[in-house]
């Protein structure tokens, strides 16, 4: 329909604000791809302040024999992880807003908290980690050269914070790996703490180790981790 509606409204001179799209998705190319896609066409017919808007996303493989294997993903730590790794490749990316399908606990899409008595699943914590990098306000440069790692990183005043997911969509990875972070500028007499998402923690303050000025993060598959430096 896109191709339809906004050609359309260019001929008829509609003034577009915004234009809302929704994927679900697994493999993350299929979703970057779609995000390009619809900032190309808003651009090629002059939509260039149009607000670009993901109004529903979540992990599905598919809609038939791997639906009920989705709802699960979503209830679990690698949904979570999904949830982490969304955020930080869309930080980078031409799209203004993203909407998570959805945070009623009554529905299969929420991996936000239980049925029964509300309490947090993981990707709870993917969203709250979020939000205290963004309290910061202030995206600084922050790269990966790890296919399987996103981050993104935020500072103001002095204080530094780094969102670091490890998200893998193969069941038989299951290693864990050492992801080196590192701070320009990090010095001995900082204050570090570092709250991880996985198996074993819900955005728990675990020890960094720093070795050589980088600090060196222990990540399983699906999992993530809040730096923050003062």
């Amino acid at each position: 329909w896109k191709d339809d509606f906004i050609p359309f409204c260019r001929r008829e001179n509609v003034p577009l604000d915004f234009y809302s799209w929704h994927i679900y998705y697994h493999e993350f190319t299929r979703m970057t791809s779609r995000v390009d896609k619809v900032h190309e066409l808003l651009r090629k017919y002059g939509y260039t302040e149009t607000e670009s808007i993901l109004d529903e996303w979540n992990y599905v493989v598919n809609w038939t024999d791997a639906f009920q294997y989705s709802m699960n993903v979503v209830k679990s730590l690698k949904g979570a992880a999904f949830c982490a790794a969304t955020f930080n490749t869309c930080q980078n990316m031409p799209v203004d807003m993203l909407m998570y399908y959805d945070a009623r606990p009554s529905t299969g899409f929420n991996g936000l908290f239980r049925t029964m008595d509300y309490a947090p699943l993981p990707s709870y914590y993917a969203f709250y980690s979020w939000s205290k990098l963004a309290s910061l306000g202030t995206q600084v440069k922050a790269v990966s050269n790890e296919s399987d790692i996103t981050v993104t990183a935020a500072s103001k005043d002095g204080r530094t914070a780094i969102f670091v997911a490890r998200y893998n969509d193969d069941n038989n990875e299951v290693a864990k790996k050492y992801v080196n972070v590192k701070i320009d500028g990090l010095t001995d007499d900082v204050s570090l703490t570092g709250h991880f998402t996985d198996s074993s923690y819900n955005y728990t303050e675990v020890p960094l180790d720093i070795e050589d000025g980088m600090i060196r993060l222990n990540m399983e598959p699906n999992s993530f981790v809040l730096i923050e430096v003062i």
